[in-house]
């Protein structure tokens, strides 16, 4: 558990009522948010547990699935995953990193 000053705590409350995300991102030393896709695709036959639902395309899913992993890579980042690579490490920001193993080997 995480003590905090009172100084803080008023400043996270403040940051939360007034919906100041990049401050209240600030003040608990986020690095990255990663905003991934979002389904909002609905049905009337509801997903079983552990069933694996696609709703992709047959052709997306094969593409994806067989494409190296693929991640954006922060320069607050410090270590890097084993099997992974820039890039380009000559040229460029070196802001994303390609693992070796395809992407439905990666969990």
């Amino acid at each position: 558990k995480t003590l905090i000053s009172p100084g803080e705590k008023s400043d996270l409350q403040k940051a939360l009522k007034t919906k100041d995300y990049p401050q209240l991102a600030y003040l608990l030393d986020i690095k990255a948010i990663h905003i991934s896709e979002r389904d909002t695709q609905l049905t009337n036959d509801p997903k079983k547990v552990n069933e694996f639902v696609n709703t992709w395309s047959i052709d997306g899913l094969a593409e994806e699935a067989v494409a190296p992993a693929e991640m954006g890579w922060g320069t607050h980042e410090k270590i890097v995953p084993g099997g992974a690579f820039f890039h380009d490490e000559k040229e460029g920001p070196c802001n994303q990193i390609c693992l070796t193993t395809k992407g439905m080997n990666t969990w």
